[in-house]
């Protein structure tokens, strides 16, 4: 996307207000939004008519012992909730203190957990074992079944535990009620395409398997022989790139595409019939140069907005899709020490207790997803937003002035956060280099006038790109941004 610009004045930044949208060339767009998310108003009487929001921050709930990361958070039917970290499995009360329940023999990669009501049934595939934890008796025990075929993905559907066997066609589902029994004849076979199940999940009480190539979607018949059959029509062509890569909510499923006609684009289920593609061509630039197969997804609700987030591991970055906006934007963890972004440091999350819980990948840590605290932990956040390109066809274009329309005034009295600033930088040619950096003050407790803007001038150019950020630990919605601008030559 571009903005063109032809007389002087102050004019309202088209599109400042927007996702990323990084495409292959910088010069047709380089937009990023970074830490930050579009919000459109619902009233005709907003000062603004949208505005960029800040990402949640992470607060911490309950602090790392000091083991490794998070590989599954779970909330039971009755509210309770656990926790894997390394090879252990804990439960925490609602004042977030935590119980170890039980060990695992694995210590490393994600598992899953769903319940009955009376017992948790958790898969851990990276051990081939399956545990049950009675949730009267608080209790656990592997499963020794010789029927268990040692799936990574525990589901659960008309009081039938289910999993897949890995490396193969067949899903396989326990005794009614009864995740220690796996009888013999307990399985069915996906067969619409030859590729092995990668990834499966339940949703809207319909068994969705996903291959490599395909997705196959199968419900719980009343054939007392057959109990669970495939929907006729229900195969679709596009398959799973990442066994991780699958999420689900309010009866949606996104995942991550594989197959030559879906590689690297995100999808989302219409029924049983063809998904949605939700990703564009930028975010599936940003996935399709990267390895997938490590994928890891999750998706959540907070504010009115419903959230798909993406983590691809090695290339160290996270891309989010707002459900409700259509639009992406980036989210990542700032280091603290050499201010590089890095993957978002989420890696599983549930709701309990009122609340968006997370885990982190590096540590045992239990975070809240608050929306009125702007660290994660305790390191700072950077928000950044990229313009689109200004231009005004081939014409260079003198700037005058840049003004960013916030909520200032919040800032702490004292400590950190309390004389606030914001950064510019600016490209020439595109978004492609980026000389140097101009400051400004954010507004100090109370200076709710404060105006953040950069004046006398900035300069000519026939490709211009802007790009404000800031790193302080305040509240700082960002609502437009005004440019002073003119042609001045063809």
């Amino acid at each position: 996307m571009s903005a063109k610009v032809g007389q002087i004045g102050p004019v309202r930044a088209a599109a400042f207000v927007g996702g990323s949208y990084s495409h292959r060339s910088t010069s047709v767009d380089a937009e990023r939004t970074l830490n930050k998310y579009p919000e459109y108003m619902e009233s005709d009487g907003a000062r603004a008519p949208s505005a960029l929001i800040d990402t949640p921050g992470m607060r911490i709930v309950s602090p790392s012992t000091g083991i490794g990361g998070n590989r599954c958070l779970y909330a039971s039917a009755s509210g309770r909730l656990f926790g894997v970290f390394e090879n252990g499995v804990y439960e925490f009360d609602a004042s977030f203190n935590r119980t170890l329940r039980w060990r695992l023999e694995s210590s490393q990669g994600r598992v899953t957990m769903v319940d009955n009501g009376a017992q948790i049934f958790l898969a851990d595939g990276w051990a081939s074992q399956g545990w049950i934890f009675d949730l009267v008796a608080n209790t656990a025990s592997k499963i020794t079944d010789i029927n268990y075929p040692g799936g990574f993905f525990a589901c659960f559907l008309d009081g039938f535990f289910l999993v897949e066997m890995p490396g193969s066609q067949k899903f396989y589902w326990s005794q009614l009620n009864d995740g220690t029994v796996w009888p013999a004849l307990n399985f069915a076979t996906a067969e619409g395409f030859p590729d092995a199940i990668v990834s499966m999940a339940v949703v809207n009480l319909e068994v969705w398997l996903f291959g490599s190539k395909s997705v196959e979607v199968w419900y719980h018949s009343t054939d007392p022989i057959y109990i669970f059959q495939r929907f006729p029509s229900a195969v679709i062509p596009i398959g799973c790139a990442a066994q991780w890569g699958v999420a689900s909510i309010s009866g949606v499923i996104f995942w991550l595409g594989a197959a030559e006609n879906g590689y690297g684009s995100v999808w989302m289920s219409q029924g049983h019939g063809l998904p949605k593609r939700v990703s564009n061509y930028g975010t599936e630039y940003q996935i399709s140069r990267d390895t997938l197969d490590d994928a890891t997804t999750y998706c959540y609700a907070q504010e009115g907005h419903v959230f798909y987030v993406l983590t691809l591991p090695t290339a160290n970055k996270t891309l989010c899709y707002d459900v409700t906006t259509g639009e992406w934007h980036d989210r990542g963890y700032m280091v603290p020490s050499t201010g590089v972004i890095q993957r978002h440091l989420s890696q599983c999350l549930a709701f309990a207790f009122g609340k968006n819980l997370v885990g982190d990948f590096r540590s045992d840590a239990l975070y809240w997803f608050d929306m009125d605290w702007y660290k994660d932990g305790e390191d700072r956040i950077k928000r950044m937003r990229r313009f689109p390109t200004y231009h005004a066809d081939r014409a260079i274009v003198s700037y005058w002035s840049l003004e960013i329309f916030q909520d200032t005034g919040s800032a702490p009295l004292t400590g950190d956060g309390s004389a606030p600033q914001m950064m510019l930088r600016i490209s020439n040619d595109g978004g492609r280099t980026w000389p140097g950096e101009l400051w400004r003050s954010m507004g100090k407790q109370g200076e709710y006038s404060k105006r953040v803007r950069w004046g006398s001038h900035l300069g000519q150019a026939r490709e211009r790109v802007f790009e404000v950020a800031s790193t302080e630990p305040i509240k700082q919605p960002w609502l437009g941004a005004y440019i002073e601008a003119t042609a001045v030559t063809p």
